[in-house]
């Protein structure tokens, strides 16, 4: 349970946010929004809980899969969060766009110059900068990954990225839309030299499950990623994919680089991602002008609609 702020007498009736972030009874719920926060979900932890209190009768088929920190080894709840993966927590120097964990938004490090001893001696995470740590006390100071707080951090919700979006001959390579999620990539337009650097970058992606599951084996998946009018196919063999001779795809502009490989497990299973099955191409029917939907109908950009 939370004891972030518990007083000498009382501990929190939420579960804590550190460790289970995301789920509707914590204090840190989450909301969905076009700030990239996660979707707070109702767990099979919270049901089991209402059903042993007596009181309540659970539909546990109804338990939606919590995204943070899914099926980390048993540990990941006494060692220290600057320990845990990657994809869930960051330091002091990581200035750029990351992806946040569950794949749904570019945010940043959520890490903060904290005022002199405010951080607890057993919660200061930079030995060489112990007043920094992450921006909330109910995270036990964990600096994490997060769009919380950021417009536009969401991949989910639909919206142009460059100007020359509503050419309807071109297609920029970083989409939002509910097909979309979070990737670290280094793509670029050529004319403008190599990035500096890899970032979070919203990108349309399918989804697919690969041949029929072994029983007492995990489930094989591949991801299809639409870049630049051109699918590229993340199936466990590749780490990166992408258009890294060039692709043209708009007057002349080339694209290149490439997008790290996810976990596809990680991405489609474990975060309770669903098949996408579209009759459209996020890139190519919807001609950049738009998104795909879950349906497979092109949604035109709002900037884009005929008052007709």
């Amino acid at each position: 349970l939370e004891d972030a702020l518990k007083t000498s007498m009382t501990i929190l009736p939420y579960w804590e946010s550190r460790l289970y972030k995301g789920e509707i009874l914590t204090m840190l719920p989450d909301i969905a929004s076009d700030y990239g926060t996660e979707i707070p979900v109702v767990s099979g932890l919270t049901l089991a809980a209402f059903e042993d209190m007596g009181w309540y009768a659970v539909n546990k088929k109804t338990a939606q899969p919590l995204k943070w920190l899914a099926e980390q080894p048993c540990n990941t709840a006494s060692i220290d969060c600057t320990r845990w993966p990657s994809r869930y927590t960051c330091t002091r120097a990581e200035t750029r766009p990351l992806c946040s964990p569950d794949f749904t938004s570019v945010g940043v490090c959520a890490g903060f110059e904290w005022p002199s001893l405010t951080i607890p001696d057993k919660f200061r995470r930079d030995v060489l900068h112990i007043n920094w740590g992450g921006m909330s006390a109910l995270m036990d100071f964990c600096p994490y990954r997060s769009g919380e707080g950021i417009v536009g951090a969401s991949c989910l919700v639909a919206k142009p990225d460059a100007p020359d979006c509503q050419n309807e001959k071109c297609a920029t390579f970083q989409v939002r839309g509910e097909n979309s999620r979070c990737f670290e990539s280094n793509l670029r337009y050529a004319e403008y030299g190599q990035a500096p650097t890899t970032i979070g970058t919203c990108i349309p992606h399918k989804c697919v499950k690969v041949g029929s599951p072994v029983p007492g084996q995990p489930q094989t998946w591949k991801v299809s990623l639409f870049i630049g009018g051109q699918t590229y196919t993340c199936d466990g063999s590749a780490t990166e994919v992408g258009p890294s001779n060039g692709t043209t795809v708009c007057g002349g502009s080339r694209l290149t680089g490439t997008v790290k490989c996810p976990n596809t497990r990680e991405l489609c299973e474990e975060a309770g991602e669903q098949i996408v099955k579209t009759a459209c191409d996020p890139m190519n029917d919807c001609n950049g002008r738009g998104t795909c939907s879950a349906t497979g109908e092109c949604v035109c950009y709002s900037e884009l609609k005929s008052d007709g």
